[in-house]
């Protein structure tokens, strides 16, 4: 699709998120004809309404938002909206056409994209492979999710600049395009309320890759069986990275070095010391060794990469440092909504007496596991909170009977005692919840905010 093709179009945008205001936004510039769907009243809307009307968008709000999709020549859906609503499927069959704003920028945007996908990792890896990139020879934009708004670098891009996006799965499902350089992190059965099944979650992950060509690249781990089987669908090379296996081309961990075999000949040269690597946490490295894979195929020195890993800042809410009382220290994860982000949180602190607050609305993954790394990686007490946190206390006695629980019916309780489980000995809290935020909170980050805030006050 072309900016020209967008002229006087009938066109309806799908939802007034962030996402979708930034469509609003580039569409009226192109003088299509635009109309606002979204189940929220004005009011509920509040300056996003106020900003797409100034824009010159039109507006059918409330419960009926959906009736008579079939009048318009193209809908934008935005990131929430699932393809599978009725009412899109009838609009389809009608012959309009189903776009996004990711599929609209990749059709427009001139520059290398580099996309990364994956469960979790996505937006710690994106900021680290813009960190690595930018003061280059080329522009580097971060935009997407955290960044800038794709469209809005529309008209700005050039062909030798580059675009890093961070790509969730409800982006990926109807891309019909792929990035020259795709980071495929680790995949673990998430957003199954949307997708239904695992194998339709991770159908939607591998369009990152699905449209490449023999000149693209897929970079990923070894060390998961969901990664591995990512290999096999790749159409053009491969860069591979591993924490557990010395590799005879690639990046892998070895004796606390960081070593890098190159592609051609494979010869070894160290890269850094793991230890000089602000990030902590096992997980985090498999994001660090993607971010340097992009870093070395875009042509940064081994020497400006070792530099920038030690000025890097890890994201807020992303196992970041709370506050210190004494020897207790207070980590905020509050983004690490999955199972599986949890027990990564926990395994970052295994060397400290560990109590985590954990809850929230259960959206999928393993919670068995979850609950037996914990016990494996020495968490001593864990606080619930919120909607699951019966579901998640049958599991732990169950399963991890070592680790001692309690249900807790609000945030700031939960906190006082996680703090008072472990100030004898100066262990580490952790808000980790491995669940949504939204039965106690507007979003994650107000979640997080709230964790500090409270901390603040002990």
């Amino acid at each position: 699709m072309t900016n020209s093709e967008l002229k006087g179009r009938r066109v309806a945008v799908l939802g007034l998120g962030k996402e979708g205001l930034d469509l609003v936004r580039f569409l009226c510039r192109q003088g299509a004809s635009v109309t606002v769907l979204d189940q929220n009243t004005a009011a509920q809307l509040g300056n996003n309404y106020k900003q797409a009307k100034k824009f010159g968008a039109k507006f059918k709000l409330g419960d009926m938002h959906l009736d008579g999709l079939e009048i318009f020549e193209i809908i934008f859906r935005s990131p929430g909206v699932p393809l599978q609503l009725p009412e899109i499927k009838k609009a389809k069959r009608a012959g309009v056409k189903i776009s996004s704003a990711i599929k609209l920028f990749f059709d427009l945007c001139p520059a290398k994209i580099v996309a990364v996908t994956g469960t979790k990792g996505k937006s710690t890896t994106a900021s680290l492979i813009y960190h690595l990139l930018k003061g280059g020879r080329s522009r580097v934009f971060l935009a997407g999710n955290i960044g800038k708004p794709p469209l809005a670098l529309i008209g700005r891009l050039q062909r030798k600049d580059t675009v890093v996006l961070e790509l969730s799965s409800f982006q990926l499902e109807d891309l019909h395009k792929s990035p020259q350089i795709a980071v495929w992190l680790n995949v673990v059965p998430e957003h199954l309320d949307r997708h239904k099944n695992f194998s339709s979650y991770l159908a939607a992950k591998k369009n990152i890759i699905k449209h490449q060509r023999g000149q693209d690249w897929l970079i990923v781990s070894r060390d998961f069986a969901g990664s591995r089987k990512s290999l096999k669908d790749a159409k053009g090379k491969v860069f591979i990275y591993s924490l557990n296996k010395v590799l005879k081309r690639g990046l892998y961990i070895a004796k606390g070095d960081i070593v890098y075999r190159t592609l051609d000949s494979g010869k070894r040269q160290v890269v850094t010391k793991v230890s000089d690597i602000t990030l902590k946490g096992k997980h985090n490295l498999q994001n660090v060794l993607s971010a340097i894979a992009v870093a070395v195929l875009s042509g940064v020195s081994l020497k400006q990469i070792a530099r920038k890993l030690t000025a890097f800042k890890p994201l807020e809410h992303r196992l970041e440092l709370a506050r210190e009382i004494g020897d207790v220290i207070f980590i905020n994860d509050s983004l690490g909504t999955t199972p599986e982000a949890a027990a990564a949180a926990a395994q970052a602190f295994a060397y400290r007496d560990t109590a985590m607050i954990v809850g929230g609305v259960y959206k999928g993954g393993d919670i068995v596991k979850m609950a037996k790394d914990m016990a494996k990686h020495g968490v001593k007490f864990v606080a619930l909170i919120g909607k699951s946190a019966s579901k998640f206390e049958r599991i732990f006695k169950r399963h991890a009977p070592d680790v001692a629980t309690k249900k807790f019916s609000t945030f700031k309780s939960a906190i006082k005692e996680a703090y008072n489980q472990v100030r004898t000995n100066g262990g580490v809290v952790i808000l980790s919840p491995a669940c949504a935020s939204f039965d106690m909170f507007k979003n994650a980050y107000k979640r997080g905010k709230e964790f500090k805030d409270i901390v603040k006050s002990l």
